[in-house]
């Protein structure tokens, strides 16, 4: 389940990439801005990747390492939006609030539906274990 997870949101992820790389100039967006689109988006799609991927096999506990990781990956990409040495260095641009858009909007489809493949990868999981007459617990 573990292996299927990642290969599935990693083909995910890069095809959403690769529709945004291709389809943001369609819609009038300069390269520079659809390349800043494209990388922030796979730096927030991989970090909203860490809760359900925790989650393949079993609920873990609480992890503020965790939390205050992501944190950091975010607020390091919001730099390297804002500000302007980091942007020159990455060869990045500022986004418009419609590219911000389609950042957020892209990370979260995919968000959801990585949610939803733990989710029913659990409840089959929960229903092999149901018919062998096994628990988690046993």
């Amino acid at each position: 389940a573990s292996l299927r997870f990642v290969v599935v949101v990693g083909v995910l992820g890069g095809l959403v990439g690769l529709g945004l790389l291709g389809g943001l100039p369609r819609f009038g967006h300069s390269l520079e801005a659809t390349q800043t689109v494209v990388f922030c988006f796979l730096v927030f799609v991989q970090v909203s990747f860490v809760f359900p991927a925790r989650r393949v096999h079993w609920q873990p506990m609480f992890n503020w390492l965790v939390v205050a990781a992501i944190a950091v990956s975010v607020g390091a990409q919001f730099l390297v939006l804002l500000v302007p040495a980091l942007s020159q260095a990455l060869q990045s641009v500022p986004l418009s609030l419609p590219q911000l858009l389609w950042v957020a909007v892209a990370t979260s489809a995919c968000w959801v539906l990585a949610e939803a493949m733990v989710f029913r990868s659990r409840k089959s999981s929960l229903r092999a274990e149901a018919a062998q007459g096994t628990t988690v617990f046993d």
